[in-house]
């Protein structure tokens, strides 16, 4: 499986989640944004259609999905930075900074949100939108357990996770504050979904088979063909066509001003 080229097609919470962001900010015209995380750009295209004069810099550490980007808006004025939020100086500040489904996957979040504190115009507007909990989504990993416990049980003793799920809006204010962003809102949100299996495999396939199949979240080696097994037998497990699933998938959304002195 190619996480990068099938996640256009596979992330629909991602886009709901993102919609939901973008109705929340309230900027009146920024001129120039930072769109973290882009992935295949159709977030990033959200936002032009919202801010059609604004000068748009959208960065991803992925260089495929980068590729996916520029190949799916060949047209547009977007630039399209492979780059890490940890490692990213630009010699500008941003009115908005936006960040989709990204923040989990942040290698140093002190780092990341002290970076975009100092590139935060005066009056700019930073909005994320993350998973959070242990238990984002319960029953997608009620399934995903079980594949582990019926076919690869020893090797889920060696898994890390490594998103960063917390738990309260407290410990997300915590983080914040530290890094020296003011919060203005933190609402928990959960989207809720009542999928056919094909639809709950994609939601799958949009995040958390790259959670829990990729070898670099495993401190052994998994064997050759560990990831293809795998969705072979998640995909099994609710090959029911009958059956109709919901789905709650948890998400904190936080918009924050500039630090209160710089």
């Amino acid at each position: 499986m190619e996480y990068e080229t099938e996640y256009s097609i596979n992330n629909v919470v991602q886009q709901d989640a993102a919609n939901y962001l973008i109705n929340m900010i309230n900027h009146p015209q920024p001129k120039r944004i930072l769109d973290i995380g882009c992935g295949s750009g159709n977030v990033t295209h959200k936002l032009s259609l919202k801010y059609p004069n604004a000068i748009i810099d959208a960065i991803d550490p992925s260089s495929k999905m980068i590729n996916i980007a520029k190949s799916n808006f060949p047209s547009s004025n977007f630039n399209f930075i492979c780059q890490k939020i940890e490692e990213f100086t630009p010699e500008y500040d941003y009115d908005l900074i936006f960040s989709n489904s990204s923040f989990q996957w942040w290698e140093r979040h002190d780092i990341a949100l002290s970076r975009i504190a100092d590139v935060l115009a005066p009056n700019g507007v930073v909005a994320i939108q993350t998973p959070y909990r242990d238990l984002w989504c319960e029953e997608i990993i009620i399934l995903v357990e079980h594949v582990f416990d019926m076919y690869f049980s020893e090797l889920y003793r060696h898994f890390k996770c490594p998103c960063l799920h917390l738990e309260t809006k407290a410990q997300f204010k915590d983080l914040l504050v530290h890094s020296g962003l003011t919060p203005s809102t933190i609402k928990a949100h959960s989207f809720t979904y009542n999928v056919t299996n094909e639809e709950l495999f994609r939601i799958f396939k949009s995040g958390a088979v790259k959670v829990y199949t990729s070898s670099d979240n495993f401190d052994v080696e998994v064997p050759k063909d560990f990831q293809t097994d795998f969705i072979q037998k998640f995909k099994a497990l609710i090959s029911n066509d009958n059956v109709r699933s919901t789905l709650s998938l948890h998400r904190m959304l936080l918009l924050c001003n500039p630090p209160r002195t710089r």
